[in-house]
């Protein structure tokens, strides 16, 4: 019996008096007898749709003579119909991670040759034809995001092991020439985290989403980093519950923020249990939380040119705080001696600060 693995539900939302819920115009279908699964999907100037994903079929939709397990992209028009579908690997086993359009038309795609585990990019062209491919040599390197830059060239990110300064993950971000040329390969500084996607925002500089591990609980908390694209790190922020924290993807939102989304195994109020979807609205440009209910303390403003002011519930009267450069140096502390109280960073040099209550953390941003 044929089982269909892929399914694409396209809703298009259509001008609906008084705000009700998009209706479905179409939903199509596509793959073969074996097992065949979607990752991604973008629109494609034409109107049409690139779809990418992974394939083990070799009927039905897909010429696949090998039998194997490949990266699979199928093209579509506006209505669902097929224009061509492609896998890509010959005789290795492959599996496609993430696409990204390119400024001529084409597609990069970071992926892996699964039998010799190589990291595996390939830049193809509108029609799917391989305009060249790099096999990526180092083995305990793995991508899995990559976005285009504004000069042709692309930021792939994923994570690295370096057993030398630490027993896990390590997140990982690699520059790529516009003709398939490493230019340099950049670990950071988190141990236990993992990087899974980067986009390019509004200001041209980019934004790479992941995870890392909180030192507090030894749980991993979302993670964002701002860099420049010769890889200069201009901000970095983890955004975290008390429970362990995964980020699949993140947008800039219309106001210059960003709205994060993952899981989190905090334990809310009501209907919660295990693993919960977390979002989280991030205010504009300094990635810092505007409004973080899960904390017991909220700061403002922040940044701040001098008084930032600090509302704490009352259980965390007399509690102590501390205020830290982000090289970890000791630079304020006292106790919380009052619900609504103020602390002067007037003499506090330009940049960002921890501030720690009890076992919380929020950062902190003084501007001159």
């Amino acid at each position: 019996m044929k089982t269909i693995k892929f399914t694409l539900l396209f809703i298009f939302i259509a001008t609906i008096a008084n705000a009700q819920a998009p209706v479905m115009e179409w939903e199509k279908c596509f793959g073969g007898s074996g097992h065949d699964h979607g990752r991604d999907i973008i629109q494609t100037s034409d109107g049409g749709y690139i779809c990418m994903g992974n394939s083990h079929s070799n009927d039905g939709d897909i010429v696949n003579p090998e039998g194997l397990d490949k990266g699979w992209l199928l093209k579509i028009d506006s209505v669902g119909n097929i224009i061509w579908s492609q896998v890509y690997g010959g005789n290795i086993v492959t599996r496609f991670y993430d696409i990204t359009p390119t400024s001529d038309g084409g597609f990069m795609i970071a992926g892996e040759k699964i039998w010799g585990d190589l990291v595996w990019f390939l830049k193809v062209d509108e029609v799917g034809v391989v305009e060249w491919e790099m096999d990526y040599e180092t083995t305990d390197d793995y991508f899995r995001g990559i976005t285009q830059l504004s000069d042709g060239s692309y930021i792939a990110v994923g994570w690295t092991y370096d057993f030398q300064i630490c027993p896990y993950e390590v997140g990982l971000i690699l520059k790529i020439s516009e003709s398939g040329v490493v230019e340099w390969r950049q670990q950071g500084t988190y141990c236990w985290s993992q990087y899974y996607t980067v986009k390019v925002i509004s200001d041209g500089s980019i934004m790479v989403g992941g995870d890392a591990k909180n030192e507090t609980n030894n749980y991993s908390d979302f993670l964002l980093i701002k860099m420049s694209d010769t890889g200069q790190v201009i901000w970095e922020q983890q955004y975290q519950e008390t429970g362990r924290e995964k980020l699949a993807t993140f947008q800039q939102t219309t106001d210059q923020g960003f709205i994060l989304v993952g899981s989190t195994t905090y334990p809310w109020t009501a209907n919660h249990g295990g693993y919960d979807m977390w979002i989280l609205k991030l205010s504009p440009e300094v990635g810092i939380v505007e409004f973080d209910p899960t904390l017991q303390f909220q700061v403002s403003p922040n940044p701040t040119p001098n008084i930032l002011n600090i509302q704490i519930d009352p259980a965390l009267l007399n509690t102590p705080y501390k205020v830290y450069s982000i090289t970890g140096q000791l630079v304020l502390s006292g106790n919380l001696t009052a619900e609504t109280m103020q602390l002067n960073l007037e003499s506090f040099t330009e940049g960002v600060y921890l501030l720690q209550v009890g076992n919380q953390t929020q950062k902190i941003v003084k501007m001159n």
